[in-house]
């Protein structure tokens, strides 16, 4: 039989006595539609046209609905006939080689280039919404795990359980490890960073000799509470007093002097203070301070357990250095710190002989005690750089260095220019004269005695403190200060544009010295060896400075 001039298999033609084209459905008939056309909708056998049935349609144009282009067993420009079309991918119409067709160009849906949309294709999907299956925030057409987009196709972040590397220290994005969980007890914690003493989680599955072991973790570097340093319980004889406990409660300690031996100034189980505090002799360790009293209300807690001179300045940033100007003090540059202490006055001639008395000094200091001696409660002078050292060692503490000096004294990251604020001090209202050079006639404001000038004691003039609260007093005036920077010239031009912690150490003799009459940032220097009668000091405690070379 021959349909449609081409050689098929045709289905065969009911007896015309079925199929009267009559235009009434009979018995026996799909459809009838009244004429013999046997290439519409309704063949002359009075069936319904499909495709395959070996006859061509051609009441219908393409894009309609049952359109018939060609079929079985066709072949054009090597394409062949497929569900009665030459198939090209976008007719909408999935073919043979084709794995979807929706008829469009978009590459942002399930369909591309008559492929199935996965991760991995370089297109973002955005047919979908966040929570449906195949839903993408990126595809970068590469199966990286390392770089801005995850084999996923979703941004890293910290707990995917891949490990960015893409990113340095200091960076938005940087992870140091990435063991994608929320465990705060192993090795890597929930924000990606390595687990360490002081970060307030405990690491567990470790021993006690194992490397990284922590017996408890507060999260602070406090030694006087429950944990202290490497994250050790506290107990008696580790050489820290509580304060986190009452007397008669668990663990109270009246004294800690590090050791379990009875027979000095601390009982052998902490329970009793055996200095005789009051007496004006520093017992050290029993005792943090003695001021011959057992009064509160001043430098010294009534049990001579806590210097109360101490104040805790919040690190921060700052710009170090005088605005302009070509001087020794520039160029300014960016200094970050951390949060570290300094003493609120400057060192007394009562603490200093207090602590000569402590170590059992034989010889004092060359020229200490001069014509004025008699005045216990004035700055310490006559000293040297390494005196000054010691005895800040001697309490656990360290000199300042010159930048933490300076940002306790520009009002840490307000910048200030003297430690009251912006505008120098009329006359000597602010600042204590200590040379005859200055905004004002130092004879006014220090009596002299013997060529001596009279130092006056600490906290001279409470209106120049620094903001700081309880206020850092005679940072700007008095007698000047030791720090813990060798002294160059062009220290500042040879810094980094940004520094952390910072220390001069790279080259020098001299010292710097600080507290020069005018603004905070002004420097000046001394020979460490030589005993000054305008040079004092005060002590710091915090983490290490970092040298510079």
């Amino acid at each position: 039989m021959i349909c449609m001039g081409f050689l098929v298999a045709c289905e065969p033609a009911r007896e015309l006595a079925t199929c009267n084209l009559d235009g009434v459905v009979d018995s026996g008939e799909e459809c009838d539609d009244g004429n013999a056309n046997a290439f519409d909708e309704c063949t002359n056998t009075c069936h319904f046209a499909r495709c395959g049935d070996g006859v061509l349609r051609r009441d219908l144009v393409p894009g309609e609905a049952g359109f018939e282009a060609c079929e079985a067993g066709e072949e054009a420009d090597g394409v062949r006939c497929s569900s009665c079309s030459f198939g090209r991918c976008g007719d909408g119409v999935v073919t043979e080689g084709e794995a979807c067709d929706d008829g469009n160009d978009i590459s942002e849906d399930a369909c591309i280039s008559c492929s199935r949309a996965a991760c991995g294709d370089q297109f973002v999907r955005q047919d979908l919404s966040a929570g449906e299956p195949g839903f993408e925030r990126c595809d970068d057409g590469n199966d990286d795990e390392e770089d801005g987009c995850t084999s996923r196709c979703e941004p890293p972040r910290c707990g995917d359980g891949l490990l960015r590397v893409d990113r340095a220290v200091g960076e938005r994005g940087y992870e140091a490890c990435d063991d994608g969980n929320e465990d705060n007890t192993d090795e890597c914690l929930d924000d990606c960073s390595v687990a360490r003493c002081g970060d307030g989680h405990v690491r567990e599955g470790l021993n006690p000799e194992d490397t990284g072991f922590e017996a408890c973790d507060d999260g602070n570097n406090d030694n006087l509470d429950a944990c202290i340093e490497g994250c050790r319980v506290a107990r008696c004889g580790d050489g820290f007093l509580r304060g986190d406990v009452a007397e008669g409660d668990e663990g109270y300690e009246a004294c800690d002097d590090g050791n379990t031996d009875d027979d000095d100034g601390c009982a052998g189980d902490c329970s009793e203070l055996r200095a005789n505090c009051g007496d004006g002799i520093l017992e050290v360790p029993a005792e943090a301070c003695d001021d011959n009293n057992r009064f509160d209300g001043d430098d010294c807690s009534a049990d001579c357990r806590q210097d109360l001179t101490e104040v805790l300045i919040e690190g921060g940033c700052f710009a170090q250095g005088a605005p302009s100007g070509s001087g020794n003090d520039t160029p300014s540059h960016r200094v970050c710190l951390s949060t570290f202490s300094l003493s609120r006055k400057e060192v007394t001639r009562r603490r200093y002989r207090q602590y000569l008395v402590a170590i059992e000094a034989v010889d004092v200091p060359d020229g200490w005690s001069d014509s004025i001696d008699h005045r216990e409660d004035q700055p310490i002078v006559r000293v040297t750089y390494d005196e000054a050292q010691a005895y800040c060692r001697y309490f656990g503490k360290r000199l300042p260095t010159e930048s933490e000096w300076e940002f306790a004294a520009r009002g840490g990251t307000l910048g200030l220019s003297y430690p009251w604020g912006d505008e120098p001090a009329p006359n000597c209202d602010r600042v204590a004269k200590t040379s005859r050079s200055g905004e004002a006639n130092p004879n006014e404001c220090i009596p002299r005695q013997d060529n001596v000038y009279q130092w006056f004691a600490p906290c001279s003039r409470p209106d120049g403190s620094s903001i700081h609260q309880p206020g850092i007093c005679d940072l700007i005036g008095n007698v000047r200060e030791w720090v813990a920077d060798l002294y160059s010239s062009s220290a500042y031009r040879n810094r980094a544009q940004e520094t952390q912690n910072p220390i001069y150490q790279a080259s020098g003799s001299n010292r710097v010295i600080r507290g020069k009459i005018g603004q905070a940032w002004k420097r000046d220097n001394g020979n460490p060896t030589t005993a000054r009668n305008d040079v004092g000091f005060r002590c710091a405690r915090g983490e290490d400075p970092i040298p510079e070379e």
